[in-house]
């Protein structure tokens, strides 16, 4: 399996991209917001529908970041969430009778800060990061899919990954020029406006160009991640190995991912129908989890060609060359084992 980019994914994105949608004739009614500012369609945007709201003495204050409270509210006025009758989140913080509290039950309820809140504890005046707000908004507006690059500061191990991917890929928000996301650094008001209106309304997303996929690639970070991640047994930096019957043997293998030549990688399946091992359910989706993190967008069309060739001896898709993320993938079957290869 030639390099595996489909898991270390690069955007070169410019952060000023943030204003890619043209405002020379935007009027902002926010005095802190001139006719040039480079978010002034999407802050008047959401301004004009009411999601986010300006300051008494007329500013609206873009540099401002947001609390956990400021996004609960302005989410779910948007989504006008059902603010009544709500299952309480016995929460450590914020209780019953309290301002907002049916706020807080509601996004609590929907589940669009299930990454965020830990222990129990709302802490609605804390501020949002960027890495948590993929989340909300990838949660609250079901965005999915992967991408075929990545934030170097984003990788695999990151736990927002799938979330950052998503917004990515969705034109929603995008990264540095540097090609970091800045996962820690916190959110804005107006970065807040951009994703959401970018969420609200097409015409304002923007069309990303990565850069050319680097020479190196960190195997190491994508063993680590099926080893992590899943039941495979890390043999070293490059290779590892899941074995439902024994977990711990070395020897004998159903699934094998090798990174050992920097340009392939070997993916290799065994005894997925053999009836003398009983176990052998826990292969299929162990193969899947392995596709999904090294050809997401490919991974459901290689992983239905890889079943039925182990269910039935035989499929159509095998020996056929298939693109995915960058790689020519194709799937062969020897009669005792299968294997995918991927080439650039």
């Amino acid at each position: 399996m030639k390099k595996l980019s489909a898991v270390l994914l690069v955007f070169s994105l410019l952060i000023s991209a943030f204003l890619a949608v043209p405002v020379a004739d935007a009027q902002s009614k926010f005095k802190d917001v001139t006719d040039k500012h480079w978010a002034v369609k999407e802050i008047e945007f959401l301004s004009g529908k009411k999601v986010i709201q300006g300051y008494p003495d007329g500013t609206f204050k873009p540099n401002d970041n947001l609390t956990r409270m400021q996004i609960a509210l302005m989410v779910s006025r948007e989504k006008n969430y059902n603010l009544t009758d709500r299952t309480d989140p016995k929460l450590k913080d914020i209780n019953k009778g309290q301002t907002n509290y049916n706020v807080v039950s509601a996004v609590m309820a929907e589940g669009i800060f299930k990454d965020v809140v830990n222990n129990n504890q709302f802490k609605p005046n804390a501020f949002v990061t960027r890495a948590e707000m993929a989340s909300i908004m990838a949660r609250a507006y079901n965005l999915t899919g992967g991408s075929s690059y990545q934030f170097k500061d984003v990788t695999l191990k990151h736990w927002a990954y799938s979330y950052v991917q998503a917004v990515a890929t969705n034109q929603i928000t995008i990264g540095y020029n540097d090609g970091t996301f800045k996962p820690d650094n916190l959110l804005t008001r107006s970065q807040f406006s951009t994703m959401m209106a970018r969420i609200l309304d097409k015409s304002f997303q923007v069309s990303l160009k990565p850069t050319p996929q680097p020479s190196g690639v960190d195997r190491e970070a994508v063993i680590s991640s099926l080893a992590s991640n899943y039941s495979y047994l890390k043999i070293n930096s490059t290779s590892a190995i899941y074995n439902p019957w024994n977990p711990q043997d070395r020897s004998m293998y159903s699934v094998a991912v090798d990174l050992n030549n920097p340009n392939s990688m070997n993916f290799t399946i065994k005894g997925w129908s053999d009836s003398a091992y009983p176990q052998t359910n826990n292969v299929a989706p162990s193969v899947k989890y392995a596709l999904q993190q090294i050809i997401p967008s490919g991974a459901s069309t290689i992983f239905n060609i890889v079943n039925g060739t182990a269910i039935n001896g035989s499929h159509n898709g095998l020996n056929k060359s298939y693109s995915y993320n960058g790689y020519n993938v194709k799937v062969t079957f020897s009669g005792s084992a299968i294997r995918v290869f991927f080439t650039k």
